[in-house]
């Protein structure tokens, strides 16, 4: 997009811009930067950084389209000058990161939720024994106490009160506590090409190559989906984030008849793990990334021992990690083949 240093216009757009906004050219044209800029700090912010640097890289803005949704966008922009030096306008490109954005934000809950779910599990353990023992001793003490003595009474207190607790610590227990979830039949293949699409602008941002190589003899598998995609997309995010611009990922699947499993392997040409941290990576809160809570390979090994499976990692510092995933299928269906 060129936008005019004056009148803060668009004075030309591709046809990448033009989709993106959901505008046509003609109406794109006569649109103030105002009326798609959603938060007018931003903007100033983007002005005064380009007039200071006469670029800008990756600026965080957010965009309003024409049907009035919301772009998480980074904008990478320059001035442009006139032969005589003097500033006639801007010129720029946009990368619309909403789905990122939002998949790291379901990420985020997913890991809050976890962190709560494992602490109040601890918290719950811990009060529950102390808890069982006064109880006990409030109602032995009670029955060596006439029931008009005014120290029954306050025993009765303690003993209710203690009662009440424990209900708390039940509904803590019943929160952090892992329940089955509920799965339907689904096609690996398909559930591994959804998590790459949601991870594909990720990666060429990076100017990662993610590709896939997929076995067409895959059988349908009793799974939840939501979880089986959360898994994949956390690997595919920490591998994104181990390797360097250039780089490469590919995710292959395989099934092996004899063993009744399915294999899903995600290898990348990143830094690597050092072989004492591999032993740890599943640990809650056990992290390697800057900034990282060390709960989401913690959460794909729940998950995945959820579903019956197992998951390992093979990795060398400076020659890249490999997860694998086996699932268990169902026997029922040994027969019925991915389309």
């Amino acid at each position: 997009m060129v936008q005019d240093k004056i009148l803060n216009v668009a004075i030309d757009v591709n046809q990448s811009s033009l989709d993106l906004f959901g505008y046509i050219r003609e109406e794109m044209m006569r649109l103030d930067i105002e009326e798609i800029c959603m938060n007018p700090d931003d903007r100033y912010r983007f002005e005064q950084e380009i007039e200071e640097k006469g670029s800008v890289r990756d600026f965080e803005v957010k965009f309003r389209r024409k049907d009035g949704t919301q772009m998480d966008c980074l904008l990478t922009a320059t001035l442009r000058r006139a032969n005589h030096g003097s500033i006639i306008g801007k010129q720029g490109f946009i990368r619309d990161m909403t789905d990122i954005k939002r998949l790291e934000a379901q990420l985020r809950q997913v890991q809050k939720m976890e962190a709560v779910g494992r602490i109040a599990a601890g918290v719950a353990h811990e009060i529950n024994n102390p808890l069982t023992t006064i109880l006990t001793t409030a109602m032995l003490m009670q029955e060596d106490i006439d029931p008009d003595d005014p120290n029954f009474q306050e025993l009765e207190t303690i003993s209710s009160e203690t009662l009440r607790c424990r209900k708390i610590v039940t509904s803590l227990l019943d929160f952090a506590r892992q329940t089955e979830s509920d799965r339907e039949e689904h096609h690996i293949n398909d559930i591994v090409i959804a998590s790459m699409h949601l991870t594909q602008k990720k990666a060429e941002f990076k100017d990662i190559a993610l590709t896939h190589d997929l076995s067409e003899d895959i059988p349908i598998i009793s799974v939840n989906k939501n979880q089986i995609l959360q898994c994949l997309i956390n690997l595919a995010l920490n591998a994104i984030e181990a390797t360097d611009p250039g780089g490469r990922i590919i995710v292959t699947t395989r099934f092996f008849p004899v063993d009744e499993v399915i294999e899903i392997a995600m290898s990348d040409t990143g830094k690597g793990i050092a072989k004492d941290e591999t032993d740890k990576i599943f640990e809650p809160f056990f992290t390697t990334q800057k900034g990282g809570t060390g709960l989401g390979l913690a959460i794909t090994l729940g998950i995945i021992e959820q579903h019956g499976g197992t998951i390992d990692v093979k990795s060398k510092l400076g020659q890249g990690t490999t997860f694998t995933i086996r699932l268990p299928i169902n026997k029922r269906h040994n027969d019925t083949k991915a389309e």
